[in-house]
């Protein structure tokens, strides 16, 4: 059969708008909910989601975690979706060019979109799952310690069990009074003493863990912490106590912690706080701490500051961190401001805008234009 002859012969039409069709709409409209998230986060989404394909429970794990959980396999499936959805079209697009081939084409399309189907039907079953059901036993420990803000009370007994020379503490008393994370720590921060407005204070710089440059978070932010005269013994000895080791280092000290065989340098602070607190009793977390800075950076100052204090790009995520009545009530008042030092504009809870390629000091760790050094003879 001559081969025009062939073609117009097994020549197919254009497949309807049909089962197909209908399914890779679908997954068009829940891949548009799909979004890049930074390196770090990216990891722990990873290593969540092998979690979950060997067998999780999830009526058996606490709030903080199901959403670590729900947000890791909503991330990871929608990524897959999304090459699923994009290798059936491009399949398809090859069947509607009018060859020969194009019934082989559209049965390799059909199975590409039935991988599709599957997914889609994969996430909505993953969806499903009762996330917020707190019953029994659960709902009493739904309110993780590690959204509390950690007490005055709290934080002496926490300490009392960190030796003095332990390669912890100094750390663990830069995220109380900075509230970093505990993962920003593996790029190191760099602390500074200098007098601003006739008083002692200590400025973090901070490298942020939750970047992705475009969307969300602050790459460099900057958190001057006052003396806090006003606070209870025990927190002015530890701002002091830090304040001598960053004068110690020449006003400009560099904390860092790295990774320790397979545990990450997150790994490590999350251990090292859940070993003070069994010795001490009490429940203190990394993320205790950060909502504790929370509490009196908002009571410190405007949203605006407290998102440069946190390292969030819009005001509108710290109304998931620690209050400023909850600082009134067994939380000393310490002034934590934020400090715009490299021009980062901070929108409000309707528009995001990633940070210009300025904003971010490629030497965080070395010295800033402008910083105030100590004045010579200044007594701690």
């Amino acid at each position: 059969m001559p081969r025009k002859a062939f073609t117009k012969q097994h020549r197919q039409p254009t497949a309807p708008k049909g089962e197909w069709d209908a399914v890779l709409a679908e997954a068009k409209a829940e891949v548009a909910r799909f979004s890049e998230v930074s390196k770090e986060s990216r990891e722990t989404y990873e290593r969540n989601a092998q979690t979950l394909a060997r067998g999780w429970d999830v009526a058996s794990a606490a709030k903080g975690t199901r959403y670590a959980m729900k947000a890791a396999g909503q991330y990871v499936m929608r990524k897959e979706l999304r090459g699923l959805a994009k290798k059936a079209r491009d399949v398809r697009s090859k069947g509607e060019t009018g060859n020969e081939l194009q019934p082989v084409v559209m049965a390799q399309f059909a199975v590409r979109a039935k991988a599709v189907r599957d997914k889609l039907e994969q996430i909505k079953a993953f969806e499903a799952l009762p996330w917020n059901d707190y019953t029994g036993e659960r709902s009493r420990v739904q309110k993780s310690h590690k959204q509390q803000a950690a007490t005055d009370a709290d934080l002496d007994k926490f300490f009392a069990a960190i030796p003095g020379d332990h390669e912890m503490r100094l750390p663990l008393i830069a995220a109380e009074f900075s509230g970093l994370r505990g993962k920003e720590l593996s790029k190191g921060i760099r602390i500074e003493l200098a007098k601003a407005d006739g008083r002692l204070a200590l400025t973090f710089f901070v490298e942020s863990a939750k970047c992705d440059g475009d969307k969300k978070g602050l790459e460099l932010r900057a958190i001057k912490v006052f003396q806090p005269d006003g606070a209870v013994l025990g927190v002015r000895k530890r701002w002091s106590e830090l304040a001598r080791a960053v004068s110690e280092a020449k006003n400009r000290l560099v904390v860092k912690v790295e990774p320790k065989g397979k545990q990450t340098v997150g790994r490590r602070i999350t251990d090292a706080c859940k070993t003070a607190s069994i010795r001490a009793g009490v429940h203190v977390a990394a993320y205790s701490l950060r909502h504790r800075v929370s509490a009196q950076a908002k009571a410190s100052g405007d949203a605006v500051s407290v998102a440069l204090v946190l390292g969030h790009q819009t005001t509108k995520t710290q109304v998931n961190y620690g209050r400023r009545k909850r600082g009134g009530k067994g939380i000393s008042p310490v002034q934590v401001v934020g400090e715009n030092v490299m021009g980062a504009t901070i929108r409000g809870p309707s528009k995001r805008v990633g940070p210009g390629q300025h904003i971010k000091d490629k030497t965080a760790l070395g010295s800033t234009p402008g910083a105030q050094s100590r004045p010579r003879g200044m007594r701690l």
